[in-house]
């Protein structure tokens, strides 16, 4: 984990951009469709992604991407470089843009904090490590074709999710939104997940995609969601 925080430091963000744009490209060839969501309720998505992403000054070029994905269902997901995929499934569940916002912003903080290029190098061990300093084409191929099944399946750390949990709940409150919103759609997804209205969606070796299996304790969130106000 150090040696890929390092490494990850001196990882330009046009390289960032790369991995990003190879890891959406995997995941539209194996996972998504293009969005039924109609023009208008795009629109509102993006605007509300907007106001996130005004002023943050941290280099990025924010970019929300919208998907139908039967297999990953209620899900949202940050990309190396500034991209964050919102699917359908997760649009539908919520029942105002202000819980989207709130999990934008949770994603928000995993690029910002570089934890999709950190736990990719840190997967992908010390050679993928010299490579990736050395710009090494290949090696970001490479590590594209391994993010869908760590984004998606293995997760981040406990430690990640807990930072940008953290970030998300300053950054709703600076835009004028109360971090409740983030217990609000984090508890629609477990009563989801619990009431059993989710298929079983797999990725063919028998793990489920579930936005909330690869996070901390639902409970222990909304606690502290609820207690930032």
């Amino acid at each position: 984990p150090l040696a890929a925080k390092l490494v990850a430091d001196f990882v330009p963000q046009e390289l960032e951009v790369k991995l990003g744009e190879q890891t959406l490209t995997s995941i539209d060839h194996g996972f998504c469709a293009p969005s039924k969501l109609g023009a208008a309720r795009q629109q509102s998505l993006r605007d509300s992604f907007g106001a996130l992403t005004a002023g943050l000054g941290d280099g990025y070029r924010y970019r929300l991407e919208m998907r139908l994905c039967r297999k990953l269902g209620p899900n949202a997901f940050a990309l190396p470089g500034g991209t964050i995929v919102l699917t359908d499934e997760l649009v539908e569940l919520a029942q105002n843009n202000a819980q989207l916002s709130a999990v934008l912003a949770h994603e928000i903080g995993h690029v910002r904090y570089r934890h999709g290029l950190r736990q990719a190098l840190q997967a992908a061990g010390l050679a993928a490590l010299i490579a990736t300093l050395a710009d090494d084409a290949e090696s970001i191929t490479n590590l594209a074709a391994a993010l869908p099944t760590m984004l998606l399946q293995i997760g981040y750390s406990r430690d990640f999710e807990n930072e940008s949990d953290g970030y998300a709940f300053e950054r709703l409150k600076e835009i004028g939104l109360s971090p409740k919103y983030f217990a609000e759609i984090i508890t629609r997804l477990e009563r989801h997940r619990n009431n059993g209205t989710d298929p079983n969606r797999t990725a063919g070796n028998g793990r489920t995609f579930d936005y909330l299996s690869t996070h901390p304790t639902t409970a222990r969130r909304v606690e502290r969601a609820l207690a930032i106000q």
